[in-house]
């Protein structure tokens, strides 16, 4: 990379030099006592815009390799293979140029027109699969049979509250008075809301 300026002092020099060098700004500001600001400017006073963009790049270099030997050692070369392609295949996805990322037209009906919906299928048919299939019907009472459970579980839930509170109001000293003036308070707030919703109404 050619420097097309530096200034006379050495400090400057120097400063460039470890820029190059892939050192960050904060530890160069830190050495010399200034502001990472400060260092940025004389950077791009001495190699310029174009230097400073090429020097981004190989760090972003340096980064990737860094993790895919991490990602290599820790899941093997196929599977960077496949990350690598799978970005690929979501950027032209995006662009429009393809359908999905692992499949390039509907399994069932062939489309290409529809959106894609998951499992390589297209919005229709992965809504029939979904409801009119025996499976997918079983599926939607698993879930019906799942949200009544959790309600039933509420209301056991509430009913032993409320043995807890009465158990507490006639075995506890003191708790009963407490209790009511809780239940006072709390009622003049509901009756201010009230009163406030329909002055707003």
């Amino acid at each position: 990379m050619i420097i097309k300026y530096v200034n006379n002092k050495r400090r400057d020099k120097k400063i460039v030099k470890d820029y190059l060098n892939h050192r960050t700004l904060q530890s160069i500001g830190e050495e010399f006592s200034i502001t990472r600001e400060r260092v940025r400017q004389i950077c791009h006073f001495s190699i310029g815009e174009y230097g400073m963009k090429k020097r981004k790049e190989e760090k972003k270099k340096i980064a990737t390799k860094k993790e895919k030997a991490r990602y290599v050692k820790e899941f093997g070369e196929n599977a960077w293979l496949i990350k690598d392609l799978k970005k690929e295949r979501r950027k032209e996805v995006k662009a429009g140029k393809r359908w999905s990322t692992w499949f390039t037209e509907c399994q069932e009906c062939g489309t290409t027109k529809m959106r894609y919906n998951g499992k390589g299928l297209c919005i229709n048919c992965g809504a029939r699969k979904m409801y009119h299939t025996p499976e997918g019907k079983a599926k939607k009472l698993g879930y019906m049979k799942d949200w009544v459970n959790k309600g039933d579980n509420r209301r056991r839930k509430s009913i032993q509250e409320q043995k807890r509170l009465r158990w507490r109001i006639e075995n506890e000293p003191g708790f009963k008075q407490k209790y009511l003036e809780y239940a006072r308070v709390a009622s003049r707030k509901q009756n201010l809301r009230r009163k406030k919703i329909k002055e707003n109404k």
